[in-house]
């Protein structure tokens, strides 16, 4: 599964494989092995990635970037995306 979130205040445009969103999460199904990329309509931010795996947590940082690209790798339960702030 793949849930993204907005934390800031600013009314940020989202945007999953270049398919714009109407709103400022989502939560979904996504397939193993390929490519996400969840942008913003410009606004450069803070990105937290947080990859639960059956026995672990990984937790990752991208900073100053209107855009992530992910991939859910081999063993990958959910991925939690969460824009937190921008520059």
């Amino acid at each position: 599964s793949v849930t993204l979130n907005n934390e800031t205040k600013a009314n940020v445009q989202f945007s999953i494989n270049d398919i714009p969103l109407i709103t400022q999460s989502f939560k979904g199904k996504y397939y193993q092995g390929r490519t996400l990329t969840i942008s913003t309509n410009g606004k450069n931010g803070v990105w937290k990635i947080v990859k639960q795996y059956a026995d672990k947590e990984l937790i990752e940082q991208t900073e100053d970037t209107d855009k992530v690209v992910i991939t859910a790798d081999q063993g990958t339960k959910s991925i939690k995306i969460t824009f937190v702030s921008h520059s």
